[in-house]
């Protein structure tokens, strides 16, 4: 950078000048009897080096104005160097502290689920009551849920340090989002607490990022729940003219003043016995400032708490308004509960295609139970010539793996909608797939999939999404 730049480097040359001619100014003017500073410069080769100049008064005149001055000027470069390397070494050392702190928080919060997981395991094998049955079920299926959830924190992480989040946009109706949320939560609250869902009466549909929107979401009300223990959660949205208000208020402990300064911050837990990473709140606010929004808190310890997020979104129709639900078609609500018991599917033929013997097995169990009849395959390549050989309209619905030796599923997906029969274009193909990423619902898409299910499989949402398609 040079005084000519227009640049932030050539602004910050410019700056350090200035000051350096202020400084030498007011010490030949009396008005300091000494001065000490340095700066960088490019008096005796290309390369920039630090210069320190050194200078007092020793004799003045009886207006003070100096008559005589001793000074130095002495090349510092080397010091400057051996500063950078000490913080350089500073940074490292707390980046080395940072990485064993998370290795020990997640070592802590990995094998407290896997113990419960085990554990009841074990108890379930052995036990020979009913009710006690479902209670070891039910504790590890709530275990489950914690450890998958804190390895999408952790992927979530990565993701954002390594600077290879990706947000895909997409239209999407806001109760989609909100209304399910009511029932899912009401039956993770304590007795004596209401969730409310407080909706304008208008069911909007706006283009924005719908995985880290509910993402955000469900962070919040996973923290009202675990810290209400009476009275309310109430939760909603509300549109401005620059995109969504989400709030999440609570009656539960309150944040106190102090805490809710690092609330944002990693591994930052407010009851270290409550069930937890400490990583949500951090990763919605960088999920909030990446899209371009907000995150805010408000409490008062011992009364409540609100969470909101101000998001920017596209809007539907030309008129820059957002577009009520009632004015677009061809859309199913799938928010409504589902029970293995509630699908009946027989008469229907479904391939399954896994290279996981173990993986085919469960999928075969569980797919088994709906009365539907299941064919497997081992790779994409089998998967194809078995959909050739097969006449048309045999097969219902195919659950497609993606990650497969021989031929992918993408692969096998394309081939098959690429056949020359009616049949081809028509089956659903569901991908599933432990990539749980956004754009790996695109690539899905991409490929000819219709929907995309992220292993371990929430057989619930499979059944679901599986009744969608064979008998809506």
């Amino acid at each position: 950078p040079t005084l000519e730049d227009d640049t932030p480097a050539g602004q910050w040359v410019r700056g350090v000048r200035k000051v350096y001619e202020n400084i030498t100014t007011a010490f030949m003017r009396g008005e300091i009897d000494s001065m000490r500073f340095s700066f960088p410069c490019r008096y005796f080769s290309d390369e920039y080096v630090w210069l320190e100049k050194i200078g007092e008064v020793y004799e003045a005149d009886p207006d003070g104005k100096p008559i005589r001055s001793i000074g130095i000027l002495r090349d510092m470069t080397v010091d400057k160097r051996h500063e950078a390397d000490v913080q350089a070494k500073r940074l490292a050392e707390e980046s080395d502290r940072m990485k064993s702190a998370f290795i020990a928080n997640m070592s802590h919060e990995i094998r407290t689920p896997l113990n419960a997981i085990v554990g009841f395991s074990t108890l379930l094998a052995e036990s020979d009551d009913e009710e006690e049955k479902k209670e070891y079920l039910r504790i590890i299926e709530s275990s489950n849920e914690f450890l998958l959830q804190l390895i999408g924190d952790i992927l979530d992480i990565s993701k954002i340090e390594s600077g290879k989040m990706e947000f895909i946009y997409t239209t999407l109706r806001l109760s989609e989002i909100f209304a399910p949320q009511q029932q899912a939560f009401a039956l993770r609250v304590a007795p004596d607490v209401k969730v409310i869902f407080e909706s304008d009466g208008n069911d909007y549909c706006i283009v924005s990022e719908k995985t880290r929107l509910t993402q955000v979401l469900t962070n919040f009300l996973s923290n009202a729940v675990k810290f209400t223990s009476s009275g309310s959660i109430r939760f909603g949205y509300r549109l401005t003219d620059d995109g969504i208000y989400v709030y999440v208020t609570d009656t539960g402990m309150g944040i106190s003043k102090e805490s809710q300064a690092s609330i944002f911050n990693r591994f930052v837990k407010l009851n270290s016995f409550k069930q937890g990473t400490g990583l949500g709140l951090s990763i919605v606010k960088r999920f909030t400032g990446l899209m371009g929004g907000g995150i805010h808190v408000t409490s008062v310890q011992g009364s409540g708490s609100t969470f909101t997020v101000d998001l920017p979104f596209g809007k539907i129709k030309e008129s820059g308004k957002p577009t009520r639900f009632s004015d677009i078609n061809g859309r199913n609500d799938l928010a409504k509960d589902c029970y293995a018991v509630d699908y009946d599917f027989n008469g229907k033929r479904i391939l399954l295609v896994e290279d996981n013997e173990l993986n085919r097995e469960i999928a075969e169990e569980l797919i088994g139970v709906t009365g539907a009849s299941v064919e497997s395959a081992e790779d994409g390549v089998q998967a194809v010539e078995m959909f050739k050989e097969s006449a048309e309209g045999y097969y219902d619905l195919i659950l497609m793996d993606v990650q497969m030796p021989h031929m992918d599923g993408y692969e096998a997906t394309r081939c098959i909608r690429a056949l020359g029969r009616s049949d081809a274009q028509k089956v659903p193909i569901f991908a599933m797939t432990a990539n749980a990423f956004a754009e790996d619902v695109q690539k899905s898409r991409e490929a000819g999939m219709n929907a995309h299910i992220s292993k371990p499989l929430n057989i619930r949402a499979v059944y679901k999404q599986m009744n969608r398609y064979l008998q809506g």
